[in-house]
């Protein structure tokens, strides 16, 4: 299910934000299917870098290139992007790292 939302960006550009949330199976299918279409390279770096991209509660947030996205190419990029969140259902912080480092050393 997606909820929309309007708003105005800094130079006062219509911007439509679209988010979803998918939970269970769903939730399961997207976040493999997703991690397994980024560069291996890229998750690698993620990998190493892990402790930037999750939060407290064990969130991990990843940003994909909004252009690339529409070549089918999922790249991690800083702007333009679109923002994903996983968030982990249960599980102590290690038990969630290794969940996530399972998930992105997959092929």
């Amino acid at each position: 299910m997606f909820e929309k939302s309007d708003t105005r960006g800094h130079f006062d550009n219509p911007i439509i934000i679209l988010r979803a949330t998918l939970t269970g199976a769903d939730a399961n299918r997207f976040a493999t299917e997703t991690i397994k279409r980024i560069d291996p390279t890229q998750k690698r770096m993620i990998v190493v870098e892990l402790e930037k991209y999750v939060d407290r509660r064990g969130a991990l947030y990843l940003r994909l290139d909004k252009q690339a996205l529409f070549s089918n190419s999922f790249t991690t990029s800083q702007s333009d992007s679109v923002r994903i969140i996983l968030k982990p259902n249960r599980g102590n912080l290690t038990e969630i790292f290794e969940g996530y480092r399972n998930l992105l050393n997959r092929r």
